[in-house]
């Protein structure tokens, strides 16, 4: 077990899923995020915005200066509990989008935490399985990015995250929700569960072991992939990108089976409402709602949502004939 430390403030730093990670719990839960999440890449330039003194942020992980009329005291005061110290002036806030975890940090303490973070990661060699007698058999080999118990635990929060978006009701449990599911999909494509590699070998083990959450995500990425590619979306949108990544159609319209009106096919009805959404993508604000598109004699109301944090994506779609 290592540590990192800064200006009285010290992490334990174990190893995780993709490699040493930081664990940080209660007044400094925000450190965990922000710091685990950077080194990961999904905040790939923290460390030279923190070297100019700029903000990032992406989806509901954020690190911005504060507001210069709002009232920070509560948090300064807890970081000098924390660290003994007065933060100074130059200062961030950090935290996730509706998870209540906003904290005050001073840059150079940040900056400092996060460069001893990346030196840990940069050094670290994963172990090797500790000796047994007998010696046991040899683990199958796996052809996903994770151990077989990591897959189980990404299928169990895939089903929990289901859950908690069933039940979601105030405007804090949709941002939590919203959160959660950011993180969720970055660690399935980070093990491979989105890949077109090995396709029928993943398709078994995940059968085989009874993952049927991350089956469903897999054979959504997969169609999703098709729907990108195919002829109708090039008819509609002949200069569109093809990156599942960032991509502007919801996995889970695949999860969850939205219905193709009678007279569209599957794609067409897909690109139809694709088209209406690229026309006021760039005015959504928000992270999810619904607006209505029309043309050929038929509107549509079309409900999208920020899986990623940034892109609006379609979610499911209603037609209405004219």
């Amino acid at each position: 077990m290592k540590t990192i430390e800064a200006d009285g403030v010290r992490l334990t730093v174990e190893d995780g899923m993709f490699g040493p990670e930081v664990r940080a719990k209660g007044d400094v839960d925000a450190l965990g995020f922000v710091l685990n999440n950077a080194a990961r890449g999904l905040l790939p330039d923290l460390k030279e915005r923190l070297q100019r003194g700029e903000e990032t942020s992406r989806g509901d992980l954020f690190v911005e200066r504060p507001h210069p009329l709002e009232d920070n005291e509560p948090l300064r005061a807890r970081w000098k509990r924390l660290s003994g110290r007065d933060p100074g002036d130059d200062v961030y806030l950090i935290g996730v989008g509706g998870l209540s975890n906003v904290m005050m940090i001073p840059r150079l303490t940040l900056l400092r935490l996060y460069e001893q973070l990346e030196a840990i990661r940069r050094d670290w060699v994963p172990p090797p399985p500790a000796p047994t007698a007998p010696p046991p058999a040899p683990p199958a080999p796996t052809t996903f990015g994770v151990p077989d118990a990591e897959l189980a635990d990404l299928d169990r929060r895939a089903q929990e995250l289901d859950a908690l978006a069933r039940a979601a009701r105030t405007i804090d449990e949709h941002a939590a929700v919203a959160a959660k599911r950011q993180f969720l999909l970055a660690d399935l494509r980070a093990a491979g569960v989105f890949d077109e590699d090995d396709g029928d070998e993943k398709a078994r083990l995940l059968a085989s072991r009874g993952l049927a959450a991350l089956e469903a995500y897999r054979d959504a990425a997969a169609r999703l992939r098709a729907y990108l590619g195919s002829e109708a979306r090039r008819r509609y949108l002949p200069e569109a990108a093809q990156a599942l990544e960032g991509a502007p159609v919801s996995l889970d319209w695949f999860r969850t089976g939205v219905a193709t009106p009678e007279g569209f096919d599957p794609d067409e009805w897909i690109a139809y409402n694709e088209y209406g959404l690229s026309r006021m993508a760039d005015r959504l604000a928000g992270g999810e709602g619904d607006l209505f598109t029309g043309g050929g004699g038929m509107s549509a109301r079309l409900f999208w949502r920020k899986d990623d944090g940034v892109t609006p994506a379609l979610l499911r779609a209603e037609l209405r004939r004219r």
